[in-house]
């Protein structure tokens, strides 16, 4: 499903389009604009409707729906795709969760497909709201790449910091050295 679409212009958000494809060609003509469009566990229906206009790639477009991909970076033609893997932790149910977040940057735009529980939320709003500046969005689509990373490692480090208070209290019983007495590692 889309779940936000919304035009970049000089490192400002402003409207969303009415129609995403006249969107794509205004932005393609404007110097440092962009639609960014969001997408949460699109059917292939759901995609297909962006994919010709955005001009993607097949085998991005497949690895896109299918999920379950390793995080990469490709280069396809003339737009790039990348996928990250997040991971999420709920205190409360004790659940880690792991999710996709897949980014097709190319000329005029960027989208962000999400997958997954773990997915982070708010990838596709990540660079300002309306009513502030952000200077990474003046650069243009690729400036999402880095705002979409951050957001993703900073989810990481949420998730894998009460696990570190974990190891601290079992890596060693009570009396044992925490250097290996013959200088080999302590690991088999």
């Amino acid at each position: 499903m889309i779940v936000d679409c919304a035009i970049y212009r000089d490192g400002r958000r402003t409207e969303g389009p009415e129609d995403i494809s006249a969107a794509l060609d205004l932005c393609r003509l404007e110097s440092g604009a962009f639609v960014w469009i969001g997408l949460y566990e699109p059917t292939e229906k759901e995609f297909d409707r962006v994919t010709e206009d955005f001009g993607l790639h097949p085998l991005a477009v497949e690895d896109a729906l299918k999920a379950h991909q390793r995080p990469k970076l490709e280069v396809y033609d003339d737009s790039l795709f990348m996928v990250l893997r997040p991971v999420g932790y709920e205190p409360k149910s004790d659940v880690v969760s792991a999710g996709e977040v897949m980014i097709f940057i190319g000329d005029g735009f960027v989208m962000t497909v999400r997958h997954g529980a773990g997915a982070v939320r708010g990838t596709y709003g990540t660079m300002s709201s309306p009513s502030t500046t952000n200077p990474l969005a003046a650069h243009g689509g690729s400036s999402t790449c880095p705002a979409v990373g951050r957001i993703v490692v900073r989810t990481d480090a949420r998730a894998v910091k009460p696990f570190g208070a974990i190891q601290k209290g079992v890596s060693r019983t009570p009396g044992e050295s925490s250097k290996p007495s013959s200088g080999r590692s302590p690991l088999p």
